[in-house]
């Protein structure tokens, strides 16, 4: 007998879908993930036979349908787990996440500011910046950027121009922080294979061709943010493992969120302007079509790809109880207000995590008041549309999760 709570979570990139599907032998793991929970659901049916009896209390055994279902599993949302000083190295959750989005950048690089840069306008040297990215700047309690996450415009030559305001201007040689950048578009990366293991013998399970289908974050603030992956799996196998696959547990810095900020300002206006948010709500929902056809691999497996259907994010925030949302709300349709939505969570070094959505509309219901913890609060709720900037996938993106 052995204890339910002991168990290996690994994974790797599928380097074509669902890979070696009639020989599990030659799967291999690359990474042990640093797992809070983990829950699967393996199926598979015994189609009823349904043939025709002579006795009304006859009948014949069924025949074994597909072999798929879904593996769920929840993780802290890290930051890079090392400081942004220069080039990043992706991290596993940035890789989970770039592929289960279909985007993800990992190409910025850190450096410091130069003298004449504004809260704006950042000069900048031995940096590299990709438009729409997010990058953060200074120390916390600095009095000038204080490390909040800014939003880059146009990085091609410096000094870049930034879309949300720093809180400050930085001083010569403040310090860039670079940040991996995740966001959904509307092709997929590659496919992921995972092991689930005990150290009971015979108790360990592979799941191949599997692909995020849902996305759920869990924000409070004073907590640690919590990610649920929900994938979808292919195919799975019970297959022998001496477990751990895979000796080492990857790394996993993560900070509550404290020290951020929620900058909420009109689309096109880069002027700093925030909101004292005491809850934030995040929802993402993830449509994914498996797409069934005769698959070559097994004969217990039907799907041969997936296709990502739309992506609905919204934001919701609840502060102090005001009647300013009132107005945003009254004006609807075309002559709606649009807003861009800058979350800092944390500012910790390599623990860093943020959230920015470049256009948001106001959504039902109608602002008011709302309990929250005994205090009289006002809440709105925010639709997450592509942003302004079109000029490729980042930049129109709906929204973006920043970890430095």
């Amino acid at each position: 007998m052995g204890l339910s709570a002991t168990k290996e979570v690994s994974y790797a990139s599928e380097s074509s879908f669902a890979e070696n599907a009639s020989d599990f032998s030659a799967l291999t793991f690359s990474k042990r993930l640093p797992v809070l929970d983990v829950r699967k659901d393996f199926g598979q049916e015994r189609m009823d036979d349904g043939s025709l009896q002579v006795r009304a209390n006859d009948a014949r055994p069924g025949y074994l349908g597909p072999r798929k279902g879904s593996l769920e599993i929840d993780v802290y949302w890290c930051g890079h787990n090392a400081v942004c000083t220069g080039a990043l190295t992706e991290t596993w959750l940035q890789d989970l996440l770039s592929d289960g989005l279909g985007g993800g950048d990992v190409t910025q690089v850190g450096g410091t500011v130069g003298a004449g840069s504004s809260a704006t306008s950042i000069v900048y040297s031995a940096a590299t910046l990709v438009r729409g990215g997010m990058i953060r700047i200074g120390a916390k309690a600095d009095g000038r950027a204080d490390a909040q996450f800014v939003v880059v415009g146009t990085p091609f030559t410096t000094p870049a121009t930034l879309l949300t305001a720093a809180p400050g201007a930085p001083n010569n040689n403040d310090v860039l922080y670079a940040a991996q950048i995740a966001y959904p578009k509307e092709t997929l990366g590659v496919t992921k294979r995972f092991l689930v293991g005990h150290s009971v013998a015979d108790s360990q399970f592979i799941a191949i061709g599997c692909q995020l289908e849902s996305l759920a974050l869990k924000l409070a603030i004073g907590e640690i943010p919590r990610l649920t992956l929900k994938y979808t799996v292919a195919r799975w196998l019970r297959y022998t493992k001496t477990v751990p696959v895979v000796a080492t547990l990857e790394d996993c810095k993560a900070a509550i969120w404290s020290s951020g900020s929620v900058f909420l300002q009109t689309v096109g206006t880069a002027t700093r302007a925030t909101e004292a948010v005491n809850e934030i709500e995040l929802t993402l929902e993830m449509g994914l079509s498996a797409r069934d056809g005769l698959a070559t691999g097994a004969t217990d497996m039907t799907i041969v790809s997936y296709e990502r259907m739309p992506v609905k994010a919204t934001i919701s925030l609840s502060k102090a109880f005001a009647t300013d949302w009132d107005t945003l709300y009254d004006s609807d349709g075309s002559a709606s207000t649009k807003k861009h939505i800058l979350i800092t969570g944390s500012t910790t070094d390599g623990k860093a995590t943020a959230i920015y959505a470049p256009s948001a509309f106001i959504v039902g219901p109608r602002p008011q008041d709302v309990d929250y913890r005994g205090l009289v609060n006002t809440r709105a709720t925010f639709r997450c549309q592509e942003g302004p900037d079109t000029t490729n996938d980042l930049t129109r993106s709906c929204i973006r999760f920043a970890s430095a």
